[in-house]
């Protein structure tokens, strides 16, 4: 059986825009034809990109009044307007090493309603909650930074595109879009730091807890209410004791710590340390046995 010969042209002039495959050995005038089939496409797809810049425009200007909604009416009317409908939206942000317009233009043809726009180097883009935005990135953005915003309504789609802007650098860190989910991204952020920095800190934090109760209720405890966001019958349930134990045990741990329940900076340092200590046990991983 003989080896098919294939050969594959790149079409675009001022960048990659498509891919022509030539199968079958070409004799010099089909090879001809074939140089000139490649530049007329590349034209053409040049000409339909330039052709498209207005549309573009218009579109930036859509996703401008989209985050300057004061009302849902407005924001719905935007994306009545753009074709997009979508009863929530989520905001990307994607910052490209170059050609940011180019990108932007990608991404806005990729999209369902194309609402994107470049602000101080950052191409901002909001979508439909149904959107695959991982699938698109990783087509249309690949190895660029990019934040992933969470689904809001889309009056509130500026709060969405904010919080994927601030995942930029997060992402640049670890090399893969980051999706704004509490979660996730404070997982990214424990992944990050130093472990012994983190160990040294969760151990200085809740060490006294460790000597005042060696069973290690206390921190357990601890740990289940910042994490179920303070909820004290939540907690109850998790570690099936009863509410009232919760509360003792956690006055307890206020005591011990000198920090308060109602600073929003005790609870956070509290918590910080917390997940620093799990983290450091996941990644140090089970103990043997013995």
């Amino acid at each position: 059986m003989g080896t098919a010969h294939v050969e594959v042209q790149p079409l675009g002039a001022r960048r990659l825009r498509g891919l022509l495959m030539l199968t079958g050995s070409m004799e010099p005038t089909t090879r001809l034809l074939a140089s000139g089939l490649v530049s007329l496409l590349s034209l053409e797809l040049e000409r339909r990109h330039l052709a498209e810049e207005p549309e573009r425009g218009h579109r930036s200007a859509l996703l401008g009044r989209l985050l300057d909604a004061a009302s849902a009416g407005q924001a719905r009317d935007v994306l009545a307007e753009a074709g997009l409908a979508a009863d929530a939206v989520r905001g990307l942000a994607v910052r490209p090493a170059s050609e940011a317009a180019e990108v932007a233009a990608d991404l806005a043809l990729a999209v369902p309603g194309g609402l994107a726009r470049i602000t101080d180097g950052v191409i901002e883009v909001v979508v439909g909650g149904d959107l695959d935005v991982r699938e698109v990135l990783s087509k249309f953005a690949p190895g660029c930074p990019a934040g992933i915003g969470p689904l809001v309504a889309p009056e509130s789609a500026a709060s969405s595109i904010r919080q994927a802007k601030n995942l930029l650098e997060m992402s640049r860190l670890t090399g893969q879009p980051v999706e704004a989910r509490e979660s996730r991204s404070s997982q990214l952020l424990l992944e990050l730091g130093d472990r012994r920095a983190l160990r040294g800190y969760a151990d200085a934090m809740l060490g006294a807890l460790d000597l005042a109760d060696p069973s290690g209720n206390l921190v357990a405890t601890l740990t289940a209410w910042l994490d179920t966001g303070g909820s004290w019958d939540e907690t109850s349930r998790l570690l099936r004791v009863h509410r009232h134990t919760v509360r003792n045990r956690i006055d307890k741990a206020m005591r011990i710590t000198g920090r308060h329940l109602d600073d929003a900076g005790d609870r956070f340092d509290l918590w910080l340390a917390t997940r620093s200590r799990q983290a450091a046990r996941d990644a140090a991983g089970p103990e043997p046995d013995g």
